[in-house]
């Protein structure tokens, strides 16, 4: 006889969801923040300079990943710490940041 496995049995690790959904959402916001900074960067600080879009360029290759990868930890330390109670709030996030990231992209790849 085969047993078999249901779902519903197993009762869900709330801090370990909790800490990929604050992953999720701390790679996006930290990804957004990244771009805002080169983006500021590029009209305001460098705005007058010839070679602002070089400079801009040259930056966004450290600014952009540190910013992703310091939102990353720290989401996942935020979601690892409050997962317990912020599961659902972390989850709904992370869809809302998926759905977003995937409506820009269809919308620049139009």
């Amino acid at each position: 006889m085969t047993e078999e496995h249901s779902p519903a049995a197993e009762p869900i690790d709330r801090a370990a969801w909790g800490a990929r959904f604050g992953w999720i959402v701390g790679s996006a916001v930290g990804l957004g923040v990244g771009f805002g900074a080169v983006y500021t960067l590029e009209t305001v600080a460098l705005g007058g300079r010839p070679d602002a879009t070089a400079t801009a360029a040259r930056l966004a290759s450290v600014l952009v990943p540190a910013c992703f990868l310091v939102g990353a930890i720290g989401g996942h330390q935020l979601g690892a710490r409050r997962g317990e109670r912020w599961y659902k709030a972390l989850g709904v996030a992370a869809g809302i940041t998926l759905l977003t990231i995937a409506w820009v992209l269809l919308s620049i790849a139009r």
